[in-house]
């Protein structure tokens, strides 16, 4: 207790101060509490919606179906085509530089296996398979004297076994042709 009016002068400007300065602490944590609260609401007032999916103010998301990267932008979502990059570099006999196919969720160039039946330089057999440029293929009907065939250009090239122009059968031996032999040859009575 003060014994004075100094004193209790002093002494109550100290009790008024301490007061003052708690009163401010409560307050500075009530603003910054308020200022919290309010940072939070506003968040979500500018959250997004895309395809049934939330998304927070200024985040960032792919959607493949769409080929498209997306932002969302104070409740706006915007959408620009989605970033490739370099094109892939390919490799392979059957193996080529795919365009961006959308219904594959494939947004940007890829590499990928062709099959035969979708290239314009296939050739298909009697027996429906496929086969690629440059491919040996089974003869036709068996014939001996086209025992194998080439795919070029979407076309079978057969091309003729081919035989001797002229043969020479020795005095006991006489020349003969066979239908499962392409090339005649000597054979003796």
């Amino acid at each position: 207790m003060p014994t004075n009016c100094e004193d209790s002068c002093e002494h109550n400007k100290r009790a008024l101060v301490s007061q003052l300065e708690s009163c401010e602490r409560n307050c500075t944590k009530r603003v910054i509490s308020l200022s919290q609260r309010l940072t939070e609401s506003q968040s979500r007032l500018w959250e997004c919606m895309w395809n049934g999916q939330q998304h927070d103010h200024g985040s960032t998301w792919t959607d493949d179906r769409q080929c498209q990267q997306c932002t969302c932008q104070e409740s706006r979502v915007i959408c620009d085509p989605k970033p490739c990059g370099d094109k892939p570099i390919c490799g392979g006999q059957h193996i080529r530089l795919m365009p961006a196919n959308k219904t594959l969720g494939r947004c940007c160039p890829y590499c990928g296996s062709v099959r035969a039946q979708d290239l314009p330089t296939s050739c298909q057999n009697d027996q429906r398979v496929w086969y690629y440029q440059g491919d040996v293929m089974p003869s036709v009907g068996g014939n001996p004297c086209y025992p194998s065939c080439v795919c070029r250009n979407g076309a079978r090239h057969c091309p003729r076994k081919r035989c001797p122009l002229h043969i020479t059968c020795r005095e006991s031996t006489r020349k003969f042709t066979h239908p499962s032999i392409c090339c005649p040859y000597c054979t003796m009575d």
